[in-house]
């Protein structure tokens, strides 16, 4: 077992690396469409090409 130093918050983020896209169509990526409406909704505000710009 090796021993290895606790990271900083800064580098043990989870999020991903590069734009989070929204899913387009009717292929479900969540269980069932009650999870997969809000979960669109969410990842639509994420999503470039169709999030607004606040200022």
């Amino acid at each position: 077992m090796t021993s290895t130093t606790p990271k900083s918050p800064a580098e043990s983020t989870r999020h991903r690396e590069g734009e989070i896209r929204a899913a387009r169509g009717t292929r479900l990526t969540a269980k069932s469409w009650m999870t997969e409406a809000p979960l669109r909704m969410l990842m639509n505000n994420l999503d470039p090409q169709v999030a607004e710009n606040p200022t």
